[in-house]
């Protein structure tokens, strides 16, 4: 079985030490209670919806079913950013319980049907894709330390000195709050070709001062992702999970682990532009199925990772969704996270974790505007 390479690149900072500011008490909140919130704030201004946003924590998950709502009704692009970081982060979180549907466990009979079915889906429908290119569009958020100076400016402790500017002297006054906040942004084109995923890095369009896609890093979300979770999680252990609302019915949610002796997850970690060395660590997650036919529509990984890199704590989860595709519909991934947290480091390198305790890297993942992947040949005389 191949290995599936997950990269988590951890940025060079270089920093100088400097004395973190208390963080303020952060607000646990429920699914309801942001629900409640943005209620109240439905005509208010898109800056202050967004503040009051700033700083919460989910205590539970945020579907992505919910989370188009909620932009839907805040066009604002500060609310949407605001909404769409405080979802992210609650990826890897419980359901609410009211959002589970009230159906009985399936008997142990069904339940081996339904993970037959999913064995089967993963060994020959998702091999049907077509040669197809997509663009992958990526945000990526961090919980960087912003430093506010005397005049007013910001300045991103992760970025660096001489991002935003000419490089002069900075005196750096207070801290601001230790919120996810989006860095940058980036869409570049992925081609799945005879089997092999291939991101063009030269090709789309990238914003911010530094594009470059910080924290964990995936690949395979066209099918490897699901052969080595699949293949990995049949050989460790497969238990029965819950009910989950899907957009078109109930989904049957498996839980698994896998031990590190059996893991096919690669999880290479390194400084951007330098060699990384690959690990295979322990993982456990959730795969979503339709029931009826084994159709993995969402596949969650969360690495346990061993000395000396058990400071660094991965996870990751892809979403599938129906995609047409040449006139024809297939299961292709809609959208992808990939959740990283830096806790305390002694190296000179990451000097800016060992003040503030911890990093948090989140790159949020869509793809879209599929097509059908074509190569035009000519023949030389």
């Amino acid at each position: 079985m191949s290995k599936l390479p997950v990269l988590l690149l951890l940025a060079a900072f270089g920093l100088t030490a400097f004395a973190a500011t208390p963080v303020p008490v952060e607000k646990h909140v429920t699914v309801a209670q942001v629900e409640q919130l943005l209620t109240a704030a439905h005509h208010q201004r898109d800056t202050k919806v967004a503040k009051q946003l700033a700083g919460l924590e989910m205590t539970e998950r945020v579907t992505s079913l919910r989370l188009s709502r909620w932009q839907a009704d805040f066009p604002g692009t500060k609310t949407r950013e605001a909404l769409l970081a405080l979802a992210d982060a609650s990826a890897f979180l419980d359901l609410p319980a009211a959002d589970i549907p009230s159906i009985a466990m399936p008997d142990d009979a069904m339940r081996k049907q339904i993970l037959s079915r999913t064995i089967e889906y993963v060994r020959t429908t998702i091999h049907q894709l077509p040669n197809l290119s997509a663009t992958r569009s990526t945000t990526h958020f961090d919980d960087s330390p912003v430093m506010v100076t005397e005049n007013g400016g910001v300045f991103d402790m992760a970025s660096g000195p001489g991002q935003y500017g000419p490089r002069i002297p900075i005196t750096l006054t207070k801290s601001g709050p230790r919120l996810l906040h989006g860095v940058s942004m980036a869409a570049i084109l992925v081609t799945y070709l005879n089997g092999l995923e291939v991101k063009d890095a030269a090709s789309g369009k990238r914003r911010g001062p530094r594009y470059q896609e910080m924290g964990l890093t995936t690949s395979g979300e066209f099918g490897p992702v699901l052969s080595i979770a699949a293949g990995d999680a049949v050989r460790g252990k497969v238990f029965w999970g819950h009910w989950e609302q899907g957009a078109s019915g109930p989904l049957a949610v498996l839980r698994y682990s896998v031990p590190q002796e059996i893991s096919h997850y690669a999880v290479s970690f390194g400084v951007v532009g330098k060699d990384s060395k690959p690990q295979f660590p322990a993982y456990q997650g959730e795969i979503a199925v339709d029931p009826t036919n084994g159709t993995i529509l969402r596949l969650t990984m969360e690495s346990e990772l061993n000395p000396p890199h058990q400071t660094f704590k991965s996870s990751i989860v892809v979403e599938y969704g129906p995609v047409t595709i040449g006139n024809r519909d297939y299961i292709c991934p809609i959208k992808s996270e990939a959740l990283s947290k830096l806790t305390n480091s002694s190296t000179d390198a990451q000097r800016a974790v060992t003040e503030t305790g911890y990093l948090t890297f989140l790159n949020d993942v869509s793809f879209s505007q599929y097509h059908v992947f074509r190569a035009d040949a000519r023949i030389l005389p």
